[in-house]
């Protein structure tokens, strides 16, 4: 797990939190210039979500999936707001559903994995979602600003 950084667009370590929390805020970004968010991201989708924020899809957070998990899957939640509301492309294999949190709705895209399957060809699965993903992401269009 990564901490990336919702404006500058920063990666910091996911232990920067306990080490840090002398700077602006557990959620803030450090760098004295930017007034960002920090946002946790799998490893797997790091280069993905980092694509989406700066093309400016408004990502809520994500998870590539587990392998210690009977039911695995991956997902990506984004913010709705007047600049998106939805995906009409989406990463093979995935659906596109609205998803209640907290009170707050979101767009959510999300893969199921078999549940039988096991750790090594779930683990395989998992890097191979993420390469997709990551083309996804690079491919997609910009939001228009």
């Amino acid at each position: 797990m990564k901490l990336l950084c919702t404006e500058c667009l920063n990666i910091f370590e996911s232990d920067f939190r306990t080490k840090r929390s002398q700077y602006r805020g557990s959620s803030e970004c450090p760098s004295t210039k930017c007034s960002g968010i920090l946002l946790e991201v799998d490893e797997l989708y790091l280069v993905s979500i980092k694509a989406l924020i700066a093309k400016g899809y408004p990502v809520a957070d994500c998870c590539s999936g587990h392998i210690w998990q009977k039911e695995s899957h991956s997902y990506i939640r984004f913010y709705i707001d007047e600049g998106f509301n939805d995906l009409f492309i989406m990463p093979e294999g995935y659906v596109k559903q609205l998803d209640m949190h907290k009170g707050v709705t979101y767009l959510r895209i999300s893969k199921k994995y078999h549940k039988n399957l096991k750790e090594m060809e779930l683990q395989k699965q998992l890097f191979e979602n993420a390469l997709s993903v990551q083309d996804w992401a690079k491919n997609l269009k910009a939001l228009d600003s």
